[in-house]
């Protein structure tokens, strides 16, 4: 009797997470036709019209793009392409077209003032459509001691951006951090944290920092490449030490050719 309710279990069990990687497996539907499926095995994706004809198969990455429109998908040869809603493919970004709403945009004012033996960081934040202002407050600040030089992205003491000015990046952005220049070093100061380079760049709410000629996505990527490009959309193409190729995601994670 134990060994036929043992076996019951282990069945029950097994049909259990059988149905559950099954659905697990339908990651995205893509418009009303198409599908995006992650195959478990190979941890590779694939996408289907009404859910039988294949029409791409193992991709290492996808990424759906503003508004569904468009697709963007790594495919096996670690070859970038755009897929539209009709599921043609598009080799060349310059090809897509994205639309933004403008409507409900944040805007955001963030300024750097000096008080006592401290640098404060002050934000401030409204609505356009309601023309709510949120009253100023401070989030942030550092001491003065050893700093050479502070200020945003855009080499000032102030910044302004609103909530659609980063829509198309698919990382993570720092429109609102800090750059300090501080015995030949340079820093960047992000939510209370501070860390220092070699070399810090700046380029649409990204930073690329530099140390000892290596390079790296602040927030995103470890500090080691040789060879490292701007995002495209939501992926990167990056060389390493030892000349291996491929791209980073937003996330950090890596596929080599």
């Amino acid at each position: 009797m134990r060994t036929l309710l043992i076996l019951i279990l282990f069945l029950t069990l097994n049909i259990s997470n059988s149905f559950s990687q099954k659905k697990d497996s339908l990651i995205y539907k893509y418009h009303e036709k198409f599908k995006i499926y992650k195959e478990l095995s190979s941890n590779t994706y694939s996408i289907k019209k009404n859910d039988k004809k294949i029409f791409f198969e193992n991709l290492k990455f996808y990424q759906a793009l503003i508004g569904g429109k468009y697709m963007q998908i790594l495919d096996d040869k670690n070859k970038i392409s755009y897929i539209n809603y009709k599921g043609k493919k598009i080799r060349k970004k310059e090809n897509l077209t994205l639309m933004i709403c403008g409507t409900g945009v944040k805007e955001y004012h963030y300024k750097i003032i000096e008080k006592g033996e401290y640098y404060f960081l002050i934000k401030n934040e409204y609505l356009n459509d309601l023309e709510n202002t949120v009253l100023s407050k401070k989030i942030d600040s550092i001491h003065k001691k050893g700093i050479e030089k502070i200020n945003f992205s855009n080499g000032k003491k102030e910044i302004n951006y609103n909530s659609e000015s980063f829509i198309f990046n698919y990382t993570k952005t720092f429109p609102n951090a800090l750059i300090i220049d501080f015995n030949q070093k340079q820093g960047i100061l992000y939510e209370k944290d501070v860390q220092f380079f070699d070399k810090v760049t700046y380029k649409s709410g990204l930073f690329k920092v530099k140390i000892n000629n290596k390079l790296g996505y602040y927030g995103i990527t470890e500090v080691k490449y040789i060879e490292l490009d701007d995002f495209e959309y939501s992926l990167a193409r990056f060389k390493t030490i030892d000349n291996k190729t491929g791209y980073i995601d937003s996330e950090g994670n890596e596929y080599y050719e």
